[in-house]
């Protein structure tokens, strides 16, 4: 039996060699293997991330070519965390000379103003020797995002149509809301050709309509200047005495405030029975229309209309019409609301009335 197996064991162990050898070898085949493919997938990962930095790059550098401030979050990075309220002033979209800086010099002007405020200067981004600007509502919403998030600021910013100017406050951490946002748009004034001035029944000033032209001895500039800075002065005497029961009294030390009072009453409103005359001519026009209108007198200036046709709809008129709009119009069961910048005074109800019908 043993002389049997003596040959067989011999060649297996002869074998046992030659088998370990190859198995080894097998091993280190697969062991490149494995080492190769996990180069080559942290190679295509950092390819891959290599190709998503550069795509996010190129976004930001197509948001920084549009971005009113350039890049991004740069002046969040610059700024001092000093708790005190920005003010930022956009220029218009259509070149006004000397606006920003006329504003920022009577902010600057006012004793104590740095002690309240901050207005970093240099804040725009520049294309070609032209300042950027903030676009509206939704430009003053992502500057105060990318750049103050939980800070108080105050954003000024215009829009221009061609036949006037409005500013616009964009407020930001500044005051709260019934709602619970932490920042909303204010208007402070639009500036244009009218019958007359129309102060906002608001808190803060704010005007719906300042006659330039009845402005003789201002340049349109200065006007617009001092109605900004009279407004920036008025939120931050009462963000102060509201956060911090402190009474700063910046509006009561500035010229633009004593310039503007001079020269902008707070509104030019028609008597009273003159007012009732135009309203009576204008009812007129709408039975002529063929409408059916009843007017009265309400009380306290106010003057009522009911316009009775494919549907009912009724007006109350105070004195301030027309400079401003009605001041309730409501069609069958639906109020409807015209904004002062929306509205002109060369418009009368006969317009309101074809419109809602």
């Amino acid at each position: 039996m043993l002389e049997l197996l003596t040959p067989f064991l011999g060649g297996l162990l002869g074998a046992v060699p030659n088998l370990v050898t190859s198995w080894v070898e097998t091993r280190n085949a697969i062991r490149v293997e494995h080492v190769r493919a996990h180069l080559n997938e942290i190679t295509e990962e950092r390819r891959v991330q290599a190709a998503i930095r550069l795509h996010e790059a190129e976004l930001e550098s197509q948001v920084a070519a549009g971005y009113p401030l350039g890049v991004p979050g740069r002046l969040r990075s610059l700024l001092p965390q000093s708790g005190l309220p920005t003010i930022i002033v956009s220029p218009p979209p259509h070149p006004m000379p000397g606006l920003v800086e006329l504003i920022s010099e009577l902010l600057h002007g006012v004793e104590g103003f740095a002690r309240y405020a901050t207005m970093p200067s240099g804040v725009f981004a520049r294309d070609g020797g032209v300042q950027r600007f903030i676009d509206g509502e939704v430009g003053a919403r992502l500057v105060a995002r990318s750049e103050f998030e939980r800070r108080p600021v105050v954003i000024i910013y215009f829009e221009q149509s061609d036949r006037s100017l409005t500013a616009h406050a964009y407020l930001s951490s500044i005051f709260g809301t019934t709602g619970g946002e932490s920042g909303f748009p204010f208007m402070i004034a639009k500036y244009g050709k009218g019958s007359g001035f129309a102060r906002r029944d608001t808190d803060l000033p704010s005007w719906h309509l300042i006659n330039l032209a009845a402005v003789n001895d201002r340049e349109p500039v200065e006007v617009v200047a001092a109605t900004v800075s009279w407004f920036v002065l008025a939120v931050l005497d009462t963000y102060w005495d509201m956060s911090a029961a402190v009474k700063p009294d910046l509006l009561a030390r500035t010229s633009a405030g004593q310039m503007i009072g001079a020269h902008l009453p707070p509104a030019e409103h028609e008597p009273a029975d003159e007012q009732f005359e135009r309203v009576e001519r204008e009812a007129r026009q709408l039975a002529g229309l063929g409408y059916e209108v009843t007017a009265e007198k309400l009380g306290e200036g106010n003057i009522g209309l009911h316009v009775r046709g494919d549907q009912d709809i009724i007006f109350v008129i105070d004195s301030s019409y027309p400079v401003l709009p009605p001041t309730v119009i409501r069609s069958g069961d639906t109020d409807v609301h015209i904004d002062a910048t929306d509205w002109s005074s060369e418009c009368g109800l006969a317009d309101i009335v074809e419109a809602l019908q």
